[in-house]
């Protein structure tokens, strides 16, 4: 027959094993952003959409979640509060918007999930895209590499990977410049330029050279796109 204090030693020994399963089967919660922003102009008739998704290894049930814009110097200068967001462990909740910009410039999106009473921050995100905003008499340009990201701004020292999404963001007056290099896409041009702002279409090389190291063939499907002759 067992002593009393070896009884109760024995129980806690098994409590503490149990604890101990329970706890180490937890798996750690993660959250996922993923965020895109149609770059856009100062005074433009339709504000930009921003969209993105958010995913997270648990279910959270009346979650809410939080996207700020902010500008070059960190300054806040649009915040969207979104409420009762429910998830499934693993599943996608779409998030969408629209912003109108006062100013022009490149500003980034930060993005954060919390729970329902707002008392636990599960994450917070910075700079998970960029939104570029042209000045209304700025002509906008666009730059494509291949080792570039179509989440880039589009810029010369961030250029998009693909034409296509070049393409597809241009407005009247726009350049779109792209770097030598192989692209294996099909490009759809759905859009149209003006008369006075079309559409120009040309390799990187056209501003530097006479000679190009890289031959580009478009063949546009809608009038107002101006593409440069290429040898």
């Amino acid at each position: 027959m067992l002593r009393p204090i070896y009884r109760f030693s024995q129980a806690l020994l098994v409590l503490f094993i149990i604890f101990i399963t329970q706890t180490s089967g937890l798996a750690a919660q993660t959250v996922n952003f993923s965020f895109n922003a149609v770059p856009s102009t100062v005074g433009d008739v339709q504000p930009t959409r921003i969209s993105g998704v958010i995913a997270t290894s648990f279910p959270l049930k009346d979650g809410n979640a939080v996207v700020q814009i902010r500008d070059a110097s960190g300054k806040v200068v649009f915040e969207k509060d979104i409420s009762s967001l429910n998830f499934q462990s693993g599943a996608k909740v779409p998030i969408s918007f629209r912003y109108t910009p006062v100013s022009s410039g490149i500003f980034s999106i930060s993005a954060g999930l919390f729970s329902s009473d707002w008392s636990t921050t599960y994450q917070w995100t910075d700079k998970l895209a960029s939104l570029v905003v042209s000045s209304s008499t700025a002509t906008t340009t666009y730059y494509v590499s291949p080792t570039g990201s179509d989440g880039n701004p589009g810029t010369l020292s961030a250029p998009f990977q693909t034409i296509g999404h070049a393409v597809a963001l241009a407005k009247p007056g726009t350049d779109i410049i792209v770097r030598a290099g192989t692209y294996y896409e099909a490009v759809q041009i759905r859009s149209s330029g003006t008369a006075s702002a079309p559409f120009v279409y040309m390799p990187i090389a056209v501003r530097r050279s006479s000679s190009m190291d890289q031959k580009i063939r478009l063949i546009p499907t809608i009038l107002k796109w101006m593409v440069p002759m290429l040898s």
